[in-house]
């Protein structure tokens, strides 16, 4: 995945995701470089997943399939379970 899928003059930026996976159809990333986040917005995928490196579920953000904006987002922190809207 590119950086939020613009032209930087002319150029395609650098890719900041990489799909490592899939589990149930929807796609699970894994940030290069610095980035430790999911995507906030989707064009093409409708959830985005990410995993702790363990392999334990971490995060799932789902997007508005007509706006590609975030619609709701579920992280599992070691502690505790946080729901945004």
């Amino acid at each position: 995945m590119g950086g939020r899928g613009t032209y930087a003059a002319g150029n395609n930026p650098p890719y900041t995701y990489e799909t490592v996976g899939m589990i149930e159809g929807v796609k699970v990333l894994s940030g290069l470089g610095d980035k430790h986040d999911l995507p906030v917005e989707a064009h093409l995928s409708e959830a985005y997943i990410q995993l702790y490196p363990d392999g334990n579920f971490k995060m799932l953000r789902f997007f508005d399939r007509l706006k590609s904006r975030l619609v709701r987002d579920f992280l599992i922190d070691k502690s505790k379970v946080e729901v945004y809207n």
